[in-house]
């Protein structure tokens, strides 16, 4: 028999991906950035407010403004882009079990149900890995400047884009020697060009706003590191990321073959770092390209189905393990509290579509909803 080929089996992909995010994600109103971006995106927020440039993410803003009618609709546009990161990974892997695999993830699940930025910020970095590695085998200006298109847009919506930089201009320098400076100058020019038209907000904020602003936003002494670190609010985050990294570890136990790319490592080695010492109380969010870059790497094996089926078996057990431990041994007490909540299962189970406690917390409150509990405004009475 003929075997399908892999834009069918991409469009099979996409599509399936696409349904379960959609199916399972959050309906109603979110929580803490996914409320927030919901209010700013449906009540029309000028997005040149007081808050600073990097948490205002505009390219997501103005992706998800563009149809969004209602906060299901604007939560929507993380399944679409979760749906399209899997099939990204495949085209580059070529591994449909692995493919399946990544999809089912933990942190890829939850991130695609809610409204966030992350996995839009992750099918950039699947798409900008796939011409990184045509532009470094074949050194042809098309896939270069792909590449370099996809990462100004992806600095419009994340400073995380700046993450590859010197991975990237680490390919370039190797190239220049390959096939002489004067060559490599003219592409680099060309492809800097066209980075520049891309990232041409980014750039015209980083000179109107300042490299502060732009940069790190209301976020600097975490993003320098400055802070003292947080274990308590690590170790809560790594336990969540493990969910995800432990189908992954367990492919890489029992597969013969492992991807061992310097490039590949070099990627995941400056995303995992960045993510390891984030100590924010969302840290476990930055965990998406560390993640795919890990099954980027054992993606060169082949998986039986059965192995598979177990693994994807994992993949739902862990989640519905950890909600059940911390429903028994209590949530952090250091974490906001929100009334209608169930915290245990809220960060424990990807699935969404049966959480409406934001729902009812914003009923309950007067005001517009902007992801956060105000005590002060409850029963529709403000506090001034």
């Amino acid at each position: 028999m003929r075997r399908p080929s892999d834009r069918i089996v991409a469009a099979a992909l996409f599509t399936a991906f696409f349904a379960l995010y959609a199916l399972t994600a959050q309906r109603g109103l979110g929580w803490g950035d996914s409320g927030e971006f919901q209010h700013w995106i449906l009540d029309g927020k000028n997005i040149s407010s007081s808050e600073g440039f990097s948490n205002l993410h505009p390219l997501y803003l103005a992706v998800a403004g563009a149809f969004a009618s209602s906060p299901f609709s604007v939560t929507l546009v993380s399944s679409l882009f979760g749906a399209l990161a899997v099939t990204g990974f495949f085209f580059l892997s070529r591994n449909l079990a692995v493919s399946v695999l990544f999809g089912l993830a933990h942190a890829v699940w939850w991130l695609s149900c809610v409204a966030e930025v992350y996995t839009m910020s992750l099918a950039f970095i699947v798409f900008e890995t796939y011409f990184l590695l045509k532009w470094r085998d074949s050194g042809r200006i098309g896939p270069l400047a792909a590449l370099a298109a996809l990462n100004g847009l992806h600095l419009e919506l994340h400073n995380i884009a700046l993450l590859a930089l010197p991975v990237y201009a680490f390919v370039f320098f190797s190239r220049a020697k390959a096939e002489g400076w004067k060559t490599s100058c003219k592409k680099g020019a060309l492809a800097f060009a066209v980075w520049a038209v891309a990232a041409s907000y980014w750039i015209w904020a980083f000179i109107t706003r300042g490299p502060a602003d732009v940069l790190v936003g209301n976020y600097g002494a975490e993003v320098a590191g400055l802070l003292p670190a947080r274990w308590h609010v690590a170790v809560f985050n790594w336990a969540l990321a493990a969910m995800s990294f432990a189908p992954v570890a367990t492919l890489f136990l029992f597969s013969r073959r492992v991807k061992k790319d310097a490039l590949l490592i070099a990627l995941f080695a400056v995303h995992f770092v960045f993510w390891a010492r984030y100590f924010i109380i969302s840290q476990f969010t930055f965990v998406l390209p560390s993640l795919f870059f890990a099954f980027l790497a054992v993606a060169a094996a082949k998986v039986r189905v059965r192995f598979a089926l177990a693994v994807a078996a994992m993949e739902l057990a862990l989640p519905v393990a950890a909600y059940l431990t911390l429903s028994r041994v209590g949530f952090p007490s250091w974490y906001w509290s929100h009334p209608h909540r169930d915290d245990a299962a809220y960060f424990a189970l990807p699935w969404k579509h049966n959480d409406d406690s934001a729902d009812k917390c914003a009923s309950e409150q007067s005001g517009p909803w902007d992801g956060y509990w105000h005590p002060e405004r409850a029963n529709g009475v403000t506090v001034k």
